[in-house]
């Protein structure tokens, strides 16, 4: 174990330096906020509850973190040494709304999570809201077993390998060959690419939110995909991701694709630790090998790869490479709905911010041997509609790629109804009238795109031939 316990000077890592330049660009957004609610039952002992949180955030110094510019300009971050807060209220169900204790923090010097156990007329309500630079989705699993735990009078297993200790490490590691191999190795994959993977957008007007829409996949289920992987030797995350980067590639007009997706980042050394591991990495998918097996195992390489040299930060990546996917996809494996807490299954309810990240950012999650998508999406570029086609065209790509061998026989527009084929329509010819992004790069856009499109060339979306000229009507 390195050292931190000394709390010397120590700089955030690069994943955390990244959110907190979203942190600047954005101090209002609680996009990266993560309040979770627990309704308990109101026979609850509120006072052992409050103990139980306390004796959390104790096994957790992390979370008791700070954030602090130096003199040199640089952000650090050190452990306060203090109780951890945890307020008790007493309201009624009418008084009480959760969203007046959701707001924005202030990454510096403020602390960074907020805590608080209601007494309502007909349950208790814990809350908890920690910001995303200290936490994450599987910290919050291991902060919650704590509690459940320390609510039991049972004793706590320290962390063996704190978030300072992460940044010592990484620290090290950026003086030793390792950066230059992981810069060598990304250069090779994204270097020079000119790709503007998103879906164009159907509207341009009202401020920058997101809304989430949820659609329960029924073509296919968890015996199915893992049966495919299986058979071709591929992870099942590498599936969905290669689905994915195929639909994005078909949105796009093209036979390539760009967007991002993230993992866990976490070790042996990890498996009990909170704070912000999770790590984002650039994805490129070429369908031009019209092979679907071959295809996966290209992509399967190119995650392990990445995986490997995540040494070399996102942030970086993006800045020193010239590229910025705006599209984020992840598979997100079981999904927890209900969690056993203080002696009762009790369900988790997990507020989404209005703020958006990305300008899509889609999940799969697993549930009971199915699959739920989740679609975020920017309210000022595209509406529901748009939105819920998109997600259809994913499920009828994802049945393609399990009964098809190749991807030139996949029909992403296989059973959509009239109304979203001709959604789907006007989405592709947008895409065939937007300037390129190397165009945008050079400013040399031509106004007249529109006109230079043949309005007899056929537009191929599914197994037919559709003339553009009939988008024009």
């Amino acid at each position: 174990m390195l050292k931190s316990e000394k709390n010397e000077q120590i700089p955030v890592s690069r994943t955390e330096y990244g959110i907190y330049l979203d942190f600047e660009n954005n101090p209002q957004s609680t996009a990266y906020n993560l309040p979770l609610f627990l309704n308990l039952d109101k026979s609850t002992d509120v006072n052992r509850l409050k103990k139980a949180v306390e004796a959390a955030f104790d096994n957790h110094p992390y979370l008791k973190t700070r954030l602090y510019a130096g003199d040199d300009g640089e952000i650090y971050k050190h452990i306060c040494d203090e109780s951890a807060v945890v307020e008790t209220k007493e309201m009624s169900d009418g008084e009480f709304n959760k969203y007046d204790y959701i707001r924005p923090f202030n990454l510096l010097g403020e602390r960074l999570y907020r805590c608080c156990i209601f007494s309502l007329d007909s349950s208790v309500v814990l809350f908890f809201d920690i910001h995303h630079i200290i936490f994450d989705g599987y910290s919050s699993q291991v902060f919650m077993a704590d509690i459940d735990k320390a609510y039991k009078g049972e004793e706590l297993e320290p962390e063996l390998f704190t978030g300072n200790d992460v940044s010592l490490e990484e620290e090290q590691r950026l003086l030793t060959p390792e950066l230059d191999e992981a810069k060598a190795y990304y250069s090779s994959v994204f270097g020079g690419l000119e790709l503007d993977s998103v879906p164009p957008n159907d509207k341009n007007e009202g401020e920058k939110l997101a809304r989430e829409l949820t659609v329960n996949y029924s073509a296919f289920d968890a015996e199915m995909i893992s049966e495919f992987v299986h058979k071709i030797g591929i992870k099942t995350s590498t599936f969905f991701d290669g689905v994915f980067g195929f639909l994005l590639a078909k949105f796009s007009d093209a036979d390539k694709s760009l967007f991002a997706t993230v993992f866990n980042g976490r070790n042996k050394k990890l498996a009990h630790t909170c704070g912000m591991f999770v790590k984002t990495m650039p994805v490129y998918c070429d369908t031009k090998n019209d092979d679907i097996a071959q295809y996966l195992k290209e992509i399967d390489t190119q995650l392990d790869n990445s995986r490997k040299y995540d040494l070399y930060s996102y942030a970086d990546i993006c800045s020193d490479l010239q590229i910025k996917p705006q599209v984020l996809f992840s598979y997100q494996g079981d999904m927890m709905q209900k969690v056993s807490f203080c002696g009762a299954e009790v369900i988790m309810d997990l507020v989404p911010s209005p703020y958006a990240k990305e300008n899509i950012l889609f999940e799969i999650n697993r549930l009971h041997g199915k699959f739920i998508a989740t679609l975020e999406y920017r309210t000022d570029l595209y509406t529901e509609e748009s939105m819920r086609v998109f997600m259809q065209c994913y499920e009828n790509a994802v049945r393609g790629f399990l009964t098809k061998k190749n991807i030139s026989e996949i029909d992403i527009a296989e059973e959509l109804t009239e109304m979203q084929k001709n959604s789907l329509l006007y989405t592709m010819a947008t895409r065939r009238m937007k300037p390129t992004m190397k165009n945008r790069i050079s400013s040399r856009c031509s106004d007249d795109r529109q006109s230079k499109i043949p309005t007899t060339q056929p537009l191929f979306i599914s197994t037919r031939a559709i003339p553009t000229s009939r988008l024009m009507k």
